[in-house]
């Protein structure tokens, strides 16, 4: 993969791990598109890394918040509400790590196919728009982090299990969960947010060995386009949550539900050209 390549991939990581239009569906479909080798392993996951690394520095005063809970630095009022908020991240947290465990060779034969991609970006599209349908009809029980339920971030946790697929959206998948349970739209994207630290986390974790022993990151051919994508999707990851979280509760999800259904039918209709 050329330097052009992996920066312009870093970019598509960057925007769409935190809008609601797949970044696993994106990060198929664009080297598909353009005739470009297919992302390996490690690199996909130093993108994610550095999309990581752009959720660490957002929420930093949060995350650094939490850690006082934790390590007890923090009044009893204030570590009570932390440790609250903790435990609905790890309930929402399970069953995205059991379907990746569970799913994980399924998975990797979706990735393969940009065709069953673009099936689940069309998907995607549509529980984004079922979502805002039932969002508008309902008085949202929950308008604020503080007030989300054990109940309604388990749902959410079970929507981010579904995004395991290329083509269903992380983001997407949590807050129209979250949506569907009563949650109101900025919290419910707030919280995905929180959500995808110990998800991202856990699978650059679980895949750092590939990087590492990479035969290209070896001999230090591949060290500048990788150094170059993780610093690259982290700048426009941290763009992307910022312009997401501030725009939501007015836009809603209808602008990306019509984005993955255009998409995704493009998409399925050229893999057709192409593959027959």
């Amino acid at each position: 993969m050329s330097f052009t390549q992996a920066v312009v991939l870093a970019v598509v990581q960057g925007l769409t791990e935190f809008l609601p239009v797949s970044s696993s569906a994106h990060l198929v479909l664009v080297p598909y598109l353009m005739g470009w080798p297919e992302p390996s392993l490690p690199f996909a996951v130093a993108l994610h890394a550095g999309t990581l690394l752009s959720l660490l520095a957002y929420f930093r005063r949060e995350l650094s918040e939490l850690a006082g809970a934790v390590l007890g630095r923090l009044g009893e009022g204030k570590a009570k509400a932390a440790r609250r908020f903790i435990a609905l991240l790890v309930i929402g947290t399970v069953p995205a790590a059991l379907a990746g465990v569970l799913l994980k060779p399924v998975v990797e034969q979706a990735f393969s196919s940009p065709r069953i991609t673009s099936v689940f970006l069309v998907l995607n599209g549509a529980a984004l728009a079922g979502a805002e349908a039932i969002g508008a009809r309902r008085i949202a029980r929950a308008n604020s982090l503080k007030r989300i339920s054990p109940r309604q971030a388990l749902v959410s946790g079970l929507g981010q299990a579904f995004a395991i697929f290329p083509g269903i959206s992380r983001s997407g998948s949590t807050i129209a969960a979250a949506m569907a349970a009563g949650v109101e739209r900025s919290p419910a994207a707030t919280f995905s947010f929180f959500l995808a630290i110990p998800t991202i986390a856990g699978a650059v974790l679980v895949e750092a060995g590939a990087i590492l022993s990479s035969p290209g990151i070896g001999r230090g051919g591949g060290l500048l386009p990788l150094a170059a994508a993780v610093l690259t999707s982290a700048l426009v990851g941290y763009a992307a949550i910022d312009f997401f979280l501030t725009r939501v509760s007015r836009s809603g999800l209808a602008p990306y539900a019509r984005y993955c259904l255009a998409a995704g039918l493009l998409a399925l209709f050229a893999s057709y050209l192409v593959l027959g």
